[in-house]
């Protein structure tokens, strides 16, 4: 079958560390406000790194919600992230996709 199983949110409510214990998610995302948490703490990049490590050594596709900046892209340079996400590229139309597709 070809199925996937995704943790969203990961960091918040019950989507932590005993989520992951047990099962196989082939997909992590790890939660915005989690994330921008890390961000203003001092050991907080320590941290973000060694839990997108020991997650990706483990089998997941680590993505990060909440880039929504170009701090936000430094941050999170050489961590073992598959994806991440946010609002940091701007809006495209689907006229302007299949625009830039033709043309290329």
């Amino acid at each position: 079958q070809d199925t996937s199983l995704w943790l969203d949110d990961f960091g918040s409510g019950y989507a932590g560390i005993n989520a992951i214990r047990g099962y196989h998610f082939d997909y992590v995302k790890i939660d915005k406000d989690f994330f921008w948490h890390l961000m203003r703490k001092e050991s907080g990049r320590q941290l973000m790194d060694a839990l997108v490590t020991f997650l990706s050594r483990n089998h997941h596709n680590v993505i990060i919600e909440g880039v929504e900046s170009e701090a936000h892209k430094e941050w999170l340079q050489g961590m073992e992230w598959f994806a991440i996400q946010g609002h940091y590229w701007r809006e495209v139309s689907i006229e302007q996709l299949v625009a830039d597709d033709i043309a290329m």
